[in-house]
């Protein structure tokens, strides 16, 4: 624990435990302070033994069948068998039931044992275990302190989930604009450049280097670029070339130093790299795409940051598909030995003495180099560019469904009803029972029994608030429309009296004033589609009309769509006359850059054949 906080803390009066305002500020102190979840744990420990002298504080983790005790203030290890078991089990039973659990441990029964779980929204599966041999107050006060104390370590746990989301989030849009890029290039080389600038410029880094497989060769590869930083000569090629045969050969991501003894002898050229850069560590990663063909490698070394924390490593993991898909793009389109064979074999043919069939393959050769557009053929479905669920508010039952798919709606139009009779009379109950507390407390206060009124105010306002809620929930029983649309799910029509729970999606209502049509290009055809590239699309719904718009952008990644591999890119259409409804099919027809006629005919065979070659 920090100085500050052990000075904040200090040692405890009388009446600091019941002083909710003391405990509430010291928590979030060291929620503050605190920079690890174990540190948290040790902090909040530390503040229940202060203020409610706890003897034994431990945190039970729940996995499967198995619990595992760490005790936060002292070992568990002091503890005998039979009390770890019977500490493992309350805390596995408030996991279970996610509530709190008390009991009384020892022979005679003399110590009590408070156990809270750690709510997750999916759950509870760790619990803090507390072991009190002589309280000093009553156990519903134990209770509730403990309670306070551990939604602070639920409240860490939502803040880190929210960090995640946001860097997951970010890393998707820094990706996707450096695939964009890539596409761009004209070659690997310049590709190359491309990729180690953003990356270095993205991450801070300046050591990059990236080596691509040569081409029919499985465990060797060829240095393409480096970053500027980085001086090239002929022994530094030779060892990152190594250092990509290495990891080609290991087939999966090497780091130096080695996280494991046993790797550091399969790591001896990531090693040679860091000695002879004096850089402390090397970072690198397999280009892999989905169909796990092996582009290249991609090098990046200097000092304990680009593993440790290990934003890198997870941002670059989890790009390496989409940039190897983008260099095996690039490469595809760059010009290579078949074009030269072709130019070769057109010379042939002005020599020949053959002069008719020189003049007719001359011909054909002229007729096939005509440009024309290239369209590409894809199929596509219209969805709606926004969706809004309309789901349960709490538990309750269907009273009455006033809409099924396909009706039109306004905002604000009513869907449906709950039934609000189980709500008036658990209402009726909490308010007899928050009657009988204040009764109670009164009848404490004037015997100065402070201790019993003290619970009793804690449970007044416990049973306020819940009356509170059911107000809040019978004030809320219609389920009305939030946007302007069309009901393209929720038929509860003959449902109605079926129970709810809390989240349950009740509707699923799309405007109609916009509508998007997906396309969905064909792998073999995204090396040549690009964005702002017009397109004509033609619903079965309406084959007599197009509508014409743009790709703007395609998604990096492939989809398996009705069984067939391809990238989604999506197209907003203005639906004023609501022609246009979620789930119409038809074709579109993507048109890529202007090619010659012969390639236009001929190139998926003449690809299909060098596959079947292995060239």
């Amino acid at each position: 624990m920090s100085a500050t906080l052990e000075a904040q803390i200090g040692k405890p009066t009388a009446g600091q435990a019941a002083s909710s305002a003391t405990l509430q500020a010291l928590c979030q102190r060291a929620l503050k302070e605190s920079d690890s979840r174990d540190d948290l744990l040790q902090h909040l420990a530390s503040i229940a033994q202060k203020v409610l002298s706890v003897d034994f504080v431990a945190h039970v983790s729940v996995q499967g069948r198995e619990s595992q005790l760490h005790g936060l203030l002292h070992p568990a290890g002091g503890l005998n068998e039979s009390h770890q078991a019977l500490l493992k089990s309350c805390g596995r039973q408030s996991c279970q039931k996610m509530t709190t659990q008390v009991a009384r441990i020892g022979n005679p029964p003399n110590q009590l044992v408070v156990s809270v779980p750690i709510l997750q929204p999916l759950g509870a599966y760790d619990s803090i275990v507390a072991v009190f041999s002589s309280p000093q107050t009553t156990p519903d006060i134990l209770v509730a302190v403990m309670e306070l104390v551990v939604t602070h370590i639920s409240l860490w746990d939502a803040r880190q989930v929210t960090g995640r989301v946001e860097e997951m989030a970010d890393a998707a849009t820094a990706t996707l604009d450096l695939v964009s890029r890539l596409q761009s290039c004209d070659n690997v080389h310049e590709a190359g450049l491309k990729l180690l600038d953003e990356l270095g410029e993205f991450l801070d880094v300046s050591r990059l280097a990236l080596v691509r497989r040569r081409d029919g060769e499985q465990f060797d590869g060829e240095l393409i670029s480096t970053s500027q930083q980085v001086e090239v000569n002929e022994e530094t090629r030779q060892l990152l070339e190594a250092v990509a045969a290495e990891v080609l050969i290991r087939g999966e991501v090497s780091i130096w130093p080695a996280e494991q003894a046993t790797e550091q002898h399969s790591l001896l050229t990531l090693q040679q790299l860091a000695k002879r850069s004096q850089q402390a560590c090397v970072y690198a990663m397999p280009l892999r795409e989905s169909s796990m063909r092996l582009w290249g490698v991609l090098i990046v070394w200097g000092d304990q940051s680009i593993v440790d924390p290990p934003d890198l490593r997870r941002f670059l993991e989890s790009a390496q598909e989409a940039i190897a898909r983008s260099l095996l793009a690039v490469s595809r389109m760059e010009k290579n030995w078949l074009h030269r064979k072709w130019d070769d074999l057109t010379q042939v043919c002005k020599q020949s003495k053959g002069k008719i069939a020189a003049s007719a393959l001359a011909a054909i050769v002229l007729v096939m180099m005509i440009p024309v557009p290239y369209w590409i053929e894809c199929d596509c479905v219209v969805q709606p560019v926004v969706r809004r669920y309309v789901a349960s508010p709490f538990d309750g039952k269907l009273n009455l469904a006033l809409v099924e798919p396909g009706d039109v709606v306004a905002a604000g139009d009513l869907l449906a009803t709950l039934d609000g009779r189980e709500i008036r009379w658990e209402q009726a109950g909490v308010l007899a029972e928050l009657q009988r507390a204040r009764k109670e407390r009164d009848a404490h206060l004037a015997t100065q029994e402070y201790s019993d009124a003290e619970v009793s105010k804690y449970e007044m306002e416990r049973l306020q608030v819940k009356s509170d809620l059911l107000t809040h929930r019978g004030e809320n029983l219609e389920i009305r429309s939030p946007i302007d649309g069309i009901v393209i799910a929720g038929d509860l029509k003959k449902t109605e009296g079926a129970p709810l729970q809390v989240g349950q999606t009740m509707f699923e209502i799309a405007p109609l004033r916009q509508m998007s049509v997906e396309i969905h290009i064909p792998e073999e055809e995204i090396a040549y589609v690009g964005e702002e590239m017009p397109l004509e699309v033609v619903l079965d719904a309406y084959p007599n009309r197009e509508w014409n718009g743009q790709l703007t952008s395609v998604q990096p990644r492939a989809e398996i769509v009705e069984d067939v591999n391809a990238f989604v890119s999506e197209v907003t259409f203005d639906n004023e006359k609501e022609l246009l409804r979620p789930g119409m099919r038809g074709r579109a027809w993507v048109r890529s850059d202007s090619r010659m006629l012969g390639w236009t005919l001929f190139h998926h065979a003449w690809e299909k054949l060098l596959m079947w070659l292995g060239l």
